[in-house]
């Protein structure tokens, strides 16, 4: 809050600023990783180049590792029915060996297809540019397309993620 002397101060830039940031929605002007909620998109996108089936399984055994860039990525030990009813049932390893299966060029396409990386043009004041904050093939090493699966390592917005 500001005093009326404070805002008095002001010029009409910076109250312009001030009410800027006071109305700020955070849901359009603010990215972060969306994390699990993203699992699904890595799933209809695999489902939809026919990578995977509807009745296929996943075991989650092991950490996987990637050599090319040292990186490691943590997965959760447990069976990961696809397309299973029991949210606990998600698995990161699972994810992993699906993106694995699609490849860098053909996930980097449909994180593209989903909206991540570009405005979405809604009507309301500072959108986020998130364009930096995620991997394109050209850019996007194995660990990167790991992590990228269960919503890792790239920023989007809620607005985007909705």
């Amino acid at each position: 809050m500001y005093t009326q002397e404070q805002i008095d101060a002001m010029t009409e830039e910076q109250k312009s600023e001030a009410w800027n940031q006071m109305w700020r929605n955070f849901c359009v002007s603010d990215s972060f990783e969306p994390g699990s909620p993203a699992k699904p998109l890595t799933v209809a996108a695999a489902l939809e180049e026919g990578v995977i089936g509807p009745q296929e399984t996943f075991v989650c055994d092991a950490p996987r590792r990637w050599a090319a860039t040292g990186s490691s990525a943590s997965a959760f030990t447990a069976t990961a029915p696809f397309g299973g009813a029991d949210p606990d049932e998600s698995c990161n390893d699972a994810m992993m060996q699906i993106a694995a299966r699609m490849g860098v060029e053909r996930f980097a396409r449909y994180q593209e297809i989903f909206g991540f990386g570009q405005k979405t043009g809604i009507d309301l004041p500072g959108e986020a540019d998130t364009a930096g904050l995620i991997f394109h093939a050209d850019n996007m090493g194995a660990a990167d397309l790991a992590c990228n699966s269960f919503g890792q390592t790239y920023n989007c917005t809620m607005v985007q993620m909705a």
